[in-house]
């Protein structure tokens, strides 16, 4: 796991940031069984997402990823720019997304077996809190994993991706929590048949 870089006076911020130790193995999607799948892909919380640090917490009740596949095939990574990222009403803070980063799919073994992690690289997030210091404007990038992707071939009529995992960011100053903690699931809505493969 790699440690993420924080800009300006953090606190909170991306909170949602975390890496991903995933290989560089070749995947694609499949939509339907069998089927190559270049198109759009959606991913909306299917529980609350909430945000943990050692000062606050944030609990964000709706978040919405999409982006579409522009890349795949037999030596490559599955990616696609993101054309929406968000999180929003959320408790105690207002979280923003400055970066929507990259969407990107592995397989979580060597073999396709329809189940994969799902990653966002290059996003940056934001968030200001009040405290007894005054106001606390946070800037976090990184990675952020969504999780095991649970392909459709094994759950029938649904594609799911867990958020577990602590994260433990890299503060430049000490006004910034120590540890954050993002948790929740996501369900993939489009298409609603999928498989990392």
């Amino acid at each position: 796991m790699k440690y993420l870089k924080t800009l300006g006076l953090l606190i909170l911020a991306a909170a949602a940031l975390m890496a991903v130790a995933a290989s560089a193995s070749a995947t694609q999607l499949t939509s339907p069984a069998g089927t190559v799948y270049t198109g759009s892909v959606k991913a909306e919380n299917s529980t609350p997402i909430v945000l943990h640090t050692n000062l606050v917490s944030a609990t964000c009740t709706k978040s919405v990823v999409e982006a579409k596949v522009e890349q795949h095939g037999a030596s490559t990574t599955t990616t696609g720019q993101v054309t929406n990222f968000a999180l929003t009403e959320c408790s105690t803070v207002d979280v923003f997304v400055l970066k929507r980063g990259v969407l990107e799919f592995h397989t979580d073994t060597g073999a396709a077996n329809g189940n994969g992690i799902a990653t966002l690289t290059g996003v940056q997030i934001t968030y200001q809190i009040t405290s007894i210091f005054g106001n606390i404007h946070c800037i976090m990038e990184g990675s952020v994993t969504l999780g095991t992707v649970t392909g459709s071939i094994n759950t029938p009529g649904k594609t799911t991706a867990e958020v577990p995992a602590p994260t433990v960011p890299d503060p430049t100053s000490v006004l910034c929590p120590s540890a954050v903690e993002w948790t929740g699931t996501y369900k993939f809505t489009n298409p609603h048949y999928l498989d990392v493969d």
